[in-house]
C-alpha cells in the first residue's frame, strides 16, 4: 500500500514483530546503493516502534524515439 511501511504490512501480515533468526542487516544498504546509483535519496523518520523509510528518485522523461 502506498504510504505505509514495510514494517506494518510486515507485522500485520504475520501477527508478530519477533523475528525467526537474526538478519544480516543488509537490506536497507542494498536499498540504498541502488537508489543512489539512480541519483536518489534514502531517508529515515520515525521514533522507535514506529519506523518509515523514505525513498527519492529523480523524475526523468523518456528520449524521444526515431522518426
Amino acid at each position: 500500500m502506498p504510504g505505509r511501511c514495510a514494517g506494518r504490512r510486515s507485522r500485520r501480515a504475520t501477527g508478530t514483530t519477533t523475528r525467526p533468526a537474526p538478519r544480516t542487516g543488509l537490506g536497507l544498504a542494498i536499498v540504498r546503493a541502488v537508489i543512489a546509483a539512480h541519483g536518489g535519496t534514502v531517508t529515515l523518520a520515525g521514533v522507535p516502534g514506529d519506523t518509515a523509510f523514505h525513498t527519492r528518485l529523480p523524475l526523468r522523461t523518456a528520449a524521444p524515439g526515431p522518426g
